[in-house]
């Protein structure tokens, strides 16, 4: 009579392990996730902000190739934009900063958990137009 009793014991155990192990092993894949995309959002960003610092750099060409850089990386609804000034108008060693912003919901694979948030990376550089 006690067996019975404890093959059910180790059932329940089980579930409860098991429900705490999944949520372990999911919460680890979203977070790897997240780090994932900050980190291409970022580069992107430089890239992009770098081509923008470049003496015949044209605003429309270089968010045009940040948005083909982005959607090469799988985030077709990441946005890419100037902060201030566009290249042209940006006069020699002054900033020039390109953001790249992404929803979360849209890259995720339990989105749920983010709710509504926004992924955003900046960079700046300065302009070597003469």
């Amino acid at each position: 009579m006690n067996r019975k009793r404890r093959k059910g014991a180790a059932a329940v155990e089980f579930a409860i392990v098991a429900l705490l192990f999944f949520l372990f092993i999911f919460g680890m894949i979203e977070f790897g996730r997240t780090f994932h995309v900050q980190h291409a959002i970022t580069s992107v960003s430089r890239a992009a902000a770098r081509e923008a610092a470049l003496p015949e750099a044209k605003g429309a060409d270089v968010l045009k190739n940040a948005q083909n850089d982005l959607k090469m990386q799988g985030f077709s609804t990441a946005m890419a934009s100037f902060v201030g000034k566009t290249p042209e108008n940006t006069e020699f060693g002054r900033p020039i900063t390109v953001q790249i912003s992404v929803k979360f919901s849209d890259v995720a694979l339990l989105s749920p958990m983010w709710g509504d948030r926004t992924m955003v990376a900046t960079t700046t550089m300065r302009s070597e137009r003469q």
